[in-house]
């Protein structure tokens, strides 16, 4: 499963997987609406049970002040 808060980018990341014989599964995140954490839990319970495993690629960077 490939998640991404940009919903273009991700869906480009998937096609670039693909020609390299990977198939990833794509769904949107973005990790600061609630909503989106719900729906993807949600798709998580449903499908696998819960998530065992989560690699996160990318830091996040909050700037204060």
């Amino acid at each position: 499963m490939l998640l991404a808060r940009d919903e273009q980018r991700g869906l480009e990341a998937v096609k670039q997987l693909s020609t390299e014989g990977a198939s990833p599964v794509f769904h949107q995140l973005d990790i600061v609406s609630p909503e989106s954490i719900e729906r993807i839990k949600k798709h998580l319970m449903e499908q696998y049970g819960g998530l065992d495993l989560l690699v996160n690629n990318a830091g996040i960077a909050f700037k204060v002040g």
